[in-house]
Parts: C-alpha cells; sequence; structure tokens
C-alpha cells in the first residue's frame, strides 16, 4: 500500500489516496474468506493505527459477518465489526450488510 501512495505521488504530487484493506484468513475447505475471524480484525485494527500514524484516511469494513442469512450470528459479528470500526476511527467503512462472505 504504501508502494501505491509512492509511486501515485511520484506520478501527480498531492493525489488523493486512501490506505487500507482487508487482511482476511482464508477458509481451506472451501476457499472463501472469513470477514468474521477475529485475527482478520485485528488485522485492519493495526492497518488503522498504521493508517493514523502515516496521517491517511483509511478504508475500513463494518457490519458484515459470515453468516448465510440475517440470524443472531450475522447481528452479533455485525455489530462487533461496526464497534472495531468506530473504535478505530476508520474513515471510509464499507461492506455494511454483508453476509455469507460478501
Amino acid at each position: 500500500m504504501l508502494g501505491g501512495y509512492v509511486l501515485a505521488h511520484s506520478i501527480r504530487e498531492g493525489m488523493p489516496f486512501i490506505y487500507g484493506g482487508g487482511v482476511f484468513p482464508i477458509d481451506m475447505a472451501t476457499g472463501l474468506l472469513r470477514y468474521a475471524a477475529p485475527e482478520g480484525m485485528l488485522a485492519t485494527s493495526a492497518l488503522t493505527d498504521m493508517a493514523h500514524y502515516y496521517r491517511l484516511p483509511m478504508f475500513s469494513f463494518a457490519g458484515c459477518s459470515d453468516s448465510s442469512i440475517y440470524d443472531e450470528q450475522a447481528a452479533i459479528e455485525g455489530a462487533l465489526w461496526t464497534l472495531l470500526s468506530s473504535l478505530n476511527g476508520g474513515n471510509l467503512v464499507h461492506d455494511v450488510g454483508y453476509i455469507n462472505t460478501g
């Protein structure tokens, strides 16, 4: 991401740039990303801390779930993501309402 930032600013100084992305584990049985895995939430928190350190706006996640339907699991995972994003201070929050790994 920082390499992309340097490349973008070498082409045009002051070009808008949003830092961030998704670092999620993959379920080896299905090959799908696990949105609600704790290590994905921790990795997103670490990326947000780095974005704050570099003073860049952060692309973050909230309200997504691995559940296949809107049930209790989806509600809890979505609430955890939303709480985490609000506490971390992400600027652009994405994936709100995604279920079944998007």
